[in-house]
């Protein structure tokens, strides 16, 4: 193999039940019947800060391996559930690759190079988006195609050669938080509730109106972010459909951030404070509940009749989404 294998590295966050500790999940039962392709957000973030988030404890999701050009990091063995795909049912079959968001032709070399030694060990398995599973913009820039035909040149002992150079119809921008979202500006309501919008657009992959308006799609995309924020960090396995009902309720429980912790659960409380017209000064992937958010925090509390304590937890998440 052309790349570094790395296996110093050891992520918790895999098995079942996710709510209870390591030593008492039922482990060992991944039956790979497919591969789920990620990308890892945000451009400009580095291989080991990535690899040390997701072996964190506090991550609540995981991969089997992450991957940028020349290094793969075997976080997670295949032969065990991963929390990566946000649906346990496909967690349960399938093998997880968090890959770099730039996707570079280095980037994609090492991932097909990967992905054809695991057709070699379990057969060919399909390859998937992490957006065919749940509604997300994941895997952002990767195309399936072009990495699918890379790693067959490679499992057929073939070079693999440079792509050609052939007019391309241009393609949408993949936009990033940071180009719809300036944290340190002040915001007016309708200002901060369009740039939640945009956010939300760029998480989930919908395309709903970006108008600073309040309205039945924002409100849905509200509950969206909600469901994908509890499907990463608690491996809930809530479908994405925009409905506040039972299974979204309970799974929400009796769950809180405050200042000082960094999950997706904050990034969620940050968009959701945005599409409710309050700015906390800053989106990231994942959250860290920092002064902004909990100033936000409290004046949303505040203003909508709860105790300002400046802590999200199940009534100030409803209130945000109802």
């Amino acid at each position: 193999m052309s790349y570094e294998y790395i296996t110093k590295y050891d992520s918790p966050n895999y098995g079942y039940p996710s709510s209870m500790p390591l030593n008492q999940r039922t482990t060992g039962n991944n039956k790979p019947e497919e591969i789920v392709i990620h990308h890892w957000g945000e451009d400009g973030q580095k291989f080991e800060n990535v690899v040390n988030w997701l072996c964190n404890p506090k991550a609540g999701t995981s991969a089997h391996y992450v991957v940028e050009a020349g290094r793969v990091a075997c976080i997670v063995d295949c032969k065990d559930p991963a929390w990566h795909s946000g649906n346990k049912t496909h967690n349960l079959k399938s093998i997880g690759i968090e890959c770099r968001p730039e996707a570079t032709e280095e980037d994609y070399k090492t991932v097909a190079e990967l992905v054809a030694y695991l057709w070699s060990v379990y057969g060919k398995l399909p390859l998937m988006r992490h957006k065919d599973i749940v509604a997300t913009a994941c895997p952002g820039r990767w195309d399936i195609d072009k990495l699918r035909a890379m790693a067959e040149e490679i499992y057929k002992g073939e070079e693999v050669s440079e792509p050609a150079k052939e007019p391309e119809k241009p393609s949408a921008p993949v936009r990033t938080i940071s180009d719809v979202y300036d944290a340190p500006k002040p915001l007016t309501v309708k200002e901060a509730i369009k740039a939640g919008q945009a956010i939300s657009n760029i998480i989930l992959g919908t395309n709903i109106p970006e108008d600073g308006e309040w309205g039945p799609k924002t409100k849905a995309n509200c509950v969206k972010i909600l469901q994908w924020a509890i499907n990463m960090d608690y491996g809930a396995g809530l479908e994405i459909d925009g409905i506040a009902g039972t299974a979204t309720k309970d799974a929400l429980g009796q769950h809180t951030v405050r200042y000082g912790e960094t999950q997706y659960m904050v990034t969620a409380l940050e968009v959701l404070l945005l599409m409710n017209g309050y700015n906390p000064h800053g989106v990231e992937l994942p959250g860290e509940f920092g002064a902004g958010c909990q100033k936000a925090t409290g004046q949303f509390q505040s203003g909508n009749g709860l105790t300002a304590d400046k802590i999200a937890g199940r009534n100030t998440f409803l209130k945000l989404i109802l």
